[in-house]
């Protein structure tokens, strides 16, 4: 009866601490910003007569599949109005060329996605953008379905847009609507590839490749064309039609004839006039008139600058080629447009670790260039969020691309650090963090590229009164050529430090003053190649839980060797004494990986990840798999453990009255199927089961997950999913959600 009565009163203070709690979620960290991740290419670029806005295709910005498609102004001086982008809408996601034309009234940005009706021709689609930067299409407007599409082009003439794809073209007003079209630019001719189109503020040029020949047709203020096609040369090579623009009255093209570049100049009428040859070095996308001349985009490989060549009306060069910027790699994506006296250019670039894009404004008269600006940037994208708490405040610990840091957390979600404390460069593993009973302690692995190479294995503690890195440079713990995976568990006087040597499992503890033991071989010797790993503490002993590498032999790949995996476990004394001379065997389907650890004081609970598929069909849907063990070493579930829910296990606690478990769930049904991000619960006793699970979120990447016990029966979770808010720039994001109270039975 007593027990009953303080059972009760312990989940009425529960329910009384969980309605003071802030709701919602809080950032780890405020942002810092810079390149964002991935690549950016089929940049496209149009002015509106005083700024420019370009467009591009964004990939593995963040780890959801599909590409994005950003937009940004930049003004005459060369600043960047939309400096994390405009993302625009799209209907699947996928997104292979865009293209930028401005109707006289705003920006239309089009490109090509997955047709709905076949499998082999695209859809063309678009959106409006202001001259401010606002989008004035909440979803994308279809307008051309099934399209043959190549190249796209398009021009205005201030009233009417012409957008050429393929063989084709179809007719804008000054709000896209489509007036005329889908239609053959010629009629009865079928097979035209690479089209462009250019206008000289009243009627259209189109210039294309077909067959053998390169081919102009001039179309009416309407885009009302002719019935006959004039033959601009006969001898086209690869990639032949290069550009086309126009000076506002007559046209220049550029193409390949033979092995030659040459400017062809065409009248107003359509009619063939001088051709020069343009002594171009690399042909990147970029042509436009302004100030008096055209602007011809080029490159110079063995200076590796971009930069511009100068061409009067009638297509002649003039001076000689300019550099703007120099850089390692060009060629990526570059194009540039004309506000009528300046070219905005922009470009992107391969570095050593990521691609830079840039714009800069230059001259139409001097070919000076302004200063050269970032086009975009975005939030530092946060991984692998590992957190702690002192009972006074929590801590994460999380990797960023130029990093490890560290941050503490008020219990209610007020930010302690700002920014965050950088505690190393990035980590090779993930992150670890735990509470000593004095200090938090770091845990990661530091990985040099020299040869041989070099991991080591490193701590260090963190003052949650005030923040300070109490180990600037951090403390090795060991130094080796491989490791694969790091974990902490806290004892009563030290903290347990596990980590795979790739081998087998190693583990050291480490005092509150930093001293750290002997290391000794947690693995048995059956050992000889082990992954991720993970330890728990319940008072008298530790548990290490680890991944067992078995050379597969249904499973090839070349070169290398490919593995099975199952789970195994030991245990050890405080004082680090193998108690197991044989490991456990937790699982042995070989289907298994990442193992988690918590304890309730007394037994352990490990949960994993099992793959649904058998081998060699590793792709597929997986579940989480649960097994309790015995402080005395035995599962006290059938072997191999209980199918706990479908999803991956990210994270166990004990929280006093139950076991808590973080696990993201994925249907696959698709790239754009989102994960669900659930805690669940497992009685310390009785059947294994799935209690009912809350929702923490749901987001179109696979999260990170760590949980924090925050008091009796109640959990706070550190997770990870794309920051889609203004401040973020779409890259993900870790943040802490309010504390999760219980659900389902407590206990048995």
């Amino acid at each position: 009866m007593r027990r009953s009565i303080v059972t009760a009163i312990s989940l009425l203070l529960v329910a009384a601490a969980s309605l003071a709690e802030v709701s919602g979620e809080r950032p780890i960290s405020e942002p810092a910003y810079g390149t964002p991740p991935g690549q950016r290419y089929g940049t496209a670029a149009a002015s509106d007569g005083r700024d420019f806005l370009v467009a591009w295709v964004d990939a593995q910005r963040n780890n959801a599949n599909p590409s994005r498609i950003y937009a940004a102004r930049m003004n005459a001086a060369g600043d960047i109005l939309d400096p994390l982008g405009i993302r625009l809408p799209t209907i699947s996601g996928v997104s292979y060329q865009v293209d930028v034309v401005f109707l006289g009234d705003a920006y239309l940005i089009y490109w090509n996605e997955p047709s709905t009706i076949s499998t082999d021709r695209p859809m063309i689609v678009g959106v409006r953008i202001s001259r401010d930067g606002i989008l004035l299409d909440s979803t994308p407007r279809v307008f051309v379905d099934s399209a043959r599409v190549n190249v796209h082009g398009a021009a205005s003439n201030g009233n009417r847009t012409v957008i050429v794809f393929g063989d084709s073209m179809i007719v804008l007003d000054r709000n896209a609507n489509v007036v005329d079209g889908p239609k053959a630019v010629l009629p009865g001719n079928t097979g035209a590839i690479a089209s462009m189109v250019a206008s000289n503020g009243n009627n259209f040029l189109v210039v294309w490749e077909q067959g053998t020949a390169i081919l102009s047709t001039r179309l009416d203020a309407n885009g009302v064309g002719s019935s006959s096609a004039m033959a601009v040369t006969t001898s086209p090579f690869s990639q032949p039609v290069l550009d086309l623009a126009s000076d506002g009255e007559s046209y220049v093209t550029i193409i390949r004839e033979g092995f030659a570049v040459v400017a062809q100049h065409i009248g107003a009428g359509g009619e063939l006039l001088e051709k020069s040859p343009v002594p171009l070095q690399q042909a990147i996308p970029g042509f436009a008139f302004t100030g008096g001349s055209y602007q011809l985009m080029d490159g110079d490989p063995v200076q590796h600058t971009i930069g511009v060549r100068r061409l009067d009306r009638t297509g002649q060069p003039v001076g000689s080629y300019a550099a703007i910027a120099s850089g390692q790699s060009f060629g990526a994506g570059a194009t540039l447009a004309s506000n009528g006296s300046d070219a905005g250019f922009f470009w992107t670039e391969w570095t050593n670790a990521t691609q830079s894009f840039s714009g800069v404004v230059v001259n139409g008269q001097s070919l000076m260039p302004s200063k050269t600006t970032p086009v975009t940037r975005s939030a530092k994208y946060q991984a692998a969020p590992n957190g702690a708490t002192s009972g006074r405040n929590h801590a994460v610990v999380w990797n960023e691309d130029d990093g490890l840091y560290a941050g503490r957390i008020t219990l209610d979600g007020q930010l302690l650090d700002g920014r965050g404390i950088r505690v190393a460069g990035r980590a090779a593993s993930e992150p670890r963090i735990a509470y000593d009973g004095t200090s938090y302690v770091i845990a990661w692995i530091d990985q040099i590229s020299t040869a041989p190479p070099v991991a080591n294995v490193k701590i260090a503690r963190l003052s949650p009164d005030n923040g300070a890195l109490l180990d600037p440079s951090g403390i090795v713990v060991s130094s080796g050529q491989c490791a694969r995976g790091v974990s902490l568990a806290s004892g009563s006087s030290s903290t347990l430090v596990a980590w795979s040597d790739c081998t087998q499992i190693l583990a050291a503890t480490a005092d509150r003053d930093g001293t750290i033991g002997m290391p000794v071989k947690a693995s048995p010797t059956e050992t000889t190649n082990t992954g991720s790993v993970s330890a728990a503490w319940n008072g008298l002993e530790w548990l290490v839980a680890w991944e067992d590498l078995i050379p597969s032999t249904t499973i090839f790949i070349d070169p290398g060797q490919a593995y099975d995996i199952v789970i195994k476990a030991a245990r050890l004394s405080p004082s680090l004494m193998l108690l197991d001379s044989r490991p456990i065997a937790v699982s042995d389907t070989r289907q298994d990986s990442r193992p988690i650890v918590a304890s309730n004081g007394d037994g352990f609970l490990v949960v994993w990840l099992r793959y649904q598929n058998s081998p060699p069909y590793y792709l597929g849907p997986s579940f989480v798999v649960a097994q309790r063990i015995s402080s005395d070493g035995s599962l006290l579930a059938q072997a191999s453990g209980i199918r706990l829910a479908n999803g991956v296990a990210k994270s166990v606690a004990w929280d006093g009255l139950q076991y808590d478990v973080a696990l993201a769930s994925h249907v696959y049904s698709g790239n754009a199927t989102p994960y669900d991000l659930f805690i669940t619960h497992v009685a310390p006793n009785g059947p294994i089961e799935s209690l009912t699970p809350l929702a923490v979120t749901s987001n179109t990447t696979d999260p990170y997950a760590s949980l924090i016990v925050t008091g009796m029966g109640r959990v706070t979770t550190v997770y990870t999913r794309v920051g889609s808010e203004a401040q973020y720039g779409d890259v993900e994001r870790a943040f802490v959600s309010v504390p999760h109270a219980i659900r389902g039975r407590a206990s048995r």
